[in-house]
């Protein structure tokens, strides 16, 4: 896209006063399906699983939980806060063009913004949590800065040749798992070792994390068409005006909603127990090959809900109800990381007799009660117009000693509106 073009872009988007609830909700809620979703991987890997029907079947309770995970945790949350992810950078570039920034100075930016990301993202996945997704975003940024200036017809292509390639890959995945036996777990509770408390192990999860940013160029065939998505999303005033691009947002949220019924209830039937057809492993290499369809569909689905309070918001104030999801949502680094430290404090102190008797219900409810902690101190950091602590650090280490000149500490929108709030 040529630079006047760009400059325009932004100048709509700095003259919206309203105030977009749309990314900070949904980014609240997705964390709720992160934490959740983790649990049932990450830290105590009892998902996939598979259960033979009419033998070994878990009790009515158990399956429905099994059903809920595959129709709403897996592969739902992280999907869409790469989109949102994107959402952000193209406040980000419109807010510093609207100043008046080049597109050198602004990529420069993004770049130091990425590579701390990257950074902290080496440390959460070395100290704490091996399925660390900042890497993503940190590495997906670093080849999106380039992108920026590209018009919408260029960025669909790229995402149209990406998705293809996905499909390259995904293809004979499916074919091949069509009706297959393979038993995926027992279902098994195996709590994972949450600090690497000897220096080979954290050498181990180093190593991994570095190979992780060398990787990016691979990686971003599967994850960059999302942040393309939310970018072009962002960039096109989408959360300004959502009654304009309702129809756009619905046919997303529809697909979504297809994808995660028609889909993820054949693959959590089928892992309760409730059915034995052999579609596990064939509808779970569909729902990988459609997370394309997922992360801006969910995101569509929270941005048309949330329009009638954001209709109804005059000024600078959110209702009440909706205050810690918008706070947890701002500072969604924080509340992602705090999680995880809260998690691992659990998994290293708590008798580990206790944690293996757990069933999976209650594994959902200790996962709920974590994200309510989270929810608890973003909104009382909300309440002392606090920015979050890893927040903080990332911003100071960005913009330096003219962090605070940006709008990130205070949790009223400045006067151009909430871009200058929302690159996060």
């Amino acid at each position: 896209m040529p630079k006047t073009r760009v400059t325009q872009h932004a100048a709509h988007q700095a003259s919206v006063s309203a105030r977009y609830l749309a990314p900070d909700v949904a980014r609240g809620l997705a964390l709720l399906g992160i934490i959740m979703a983790n649990t049932m991987t990450g830290w105590f890997n009892i998902w996939p699983v598979k259960y033979s029907a009419g033998s070994e079947t878990p009790d009515p309770l158990e399956q429905a939980c099994i059903v809920f995970e595959a129709v709403f945790l897996h592969n739902r949350g992280l999907p869409m806060f790469i989109t949102l992810f994107g959402v952000g950078v193209a406040f980000i570039v419109q807010r510093e063009l609207a100043r008046g920034k080049s597109v050198s100075q602004v990529r420069w930016l993004l770049a130091r913004r990425s590579f701390w990301l990257i950074v902290l993202g080496i440390l959460h996945a070395s100290l704490l949590y091996e399925g660390d997704v900042i890497l993503i975003y940190g590495s997906m940024t670093f080849i999106l800065m380039w992108l920026i200036t590209l018009s919408d017809k260029s960025l669909r292509t790229v995402v149209f040749l990406l998705v293809a390639l996905t499909g390259v890959v995904f293809l004979p995945m499916i074919i091949g798992s069509f009706r297959s036996t393979l038993v995926v777990g027992s279902g098994e509770v195996i709590p994972s070792h949450a600090l690497p408390w000897s220096i080979e192990n954290f050498g181990f999860r180093l190593e991994e994390a570095l190979w992780g940013v060398l990787l990016t160029p691979f990686v971003a065939v599967f994850w960059l068409p999302l942040m393309l998505i939310g970018f072009m999303w962002g960039r096109a005033g989408v959360f300004a005006d959502v009654d304009a691009h309702r129809g756009m947002l619905s046919h997303w949220a529809i697909a979504a909603a297809a994808v995660m019924i028609c889909v993820g209830i054949p693959v959590g039937f089928e892992a309760a127990g409730i059915v034995s057809a052999g579609w596990f492993h064939f509808f779970r290499n569909i729902d990988g090959a459609l997370t394309i369809v997922l992360g801006p569909g969910i995101l569509a689905m929270i941005t048309l809900a949330v329009q009638p309070v954001q209709r109804a918001v005059a000024t600078p104030g959110i209702p009440w109800w909706l205050v810690p999801v918008d706070a947890l949502g701002k500072r969604s680094l924080s509340g992602y990381l705090v999680q995880h430290i809260i998690m691992a404090t659990i998994i290293e102190t708590a008798p580990m007799g206790t944690l293996t008797a757990l069933e999976r219900p209650q594994f959902l409810l200790l996962a709920f009660l974590i994200w309510l902690a989270t929810l608890t101190i973003a909104t009382l950091l909300e309440l002392a117009h606090l920015p979050g602590p890893f927040e903080w650090i990332h911003r100071r280490l960005t913009y330096g000693a003219a962090w605070k000149e940006r709008g990130l500490v205070t949790t009223v929108p400045p006067a151009s509106g909430y871009p200058d709030r929302a690159g996060q």
